[in-house]
């Protein structure tokens, strides 16, 4: 089975902008919540003590227009690179 890294890329990258979004509501309604889990997802004890948030609707679009680009070209990569391995050429 091939993947349209076309469709893929755009469903993983629609995917993580709204998780991206997710994320910043979050972090708007409970901040404090929001360091603690970042925290732990990098392994750091008290995040809260170095770092602290700002939120802004500027920050907020430029931060989902990065993710969907990244997301974008990594799941495209990923489904060039699949579809190569599966068809058994090499990558």
């Amino acid at each position: 089975m091939k993947f349209d890294t076309t469709k893929l890329s755009l469903a993983a990258a629609v995917t993580t902008g709204i998780l991206y979004v997710v994320c910043a509501v979050v972090v708007a309604i409970a901040p404090r919540f929001a360091l603690a889990l970042f925290g732990n997802l990098l392994h750091m004890v008290n995040l809260g003590s170095v770092m602290t948030v700002k939120l802004s609707f500027g920050g907020f679009l430029i931060g989902l227009v990065q993710i969907f680009i990244y997301s974008y070209v990594a799941f495209w990569i990923f489904g060039s690179t699949y579809n190569r391995l599966v068809s058994g050429r090499s990558a």
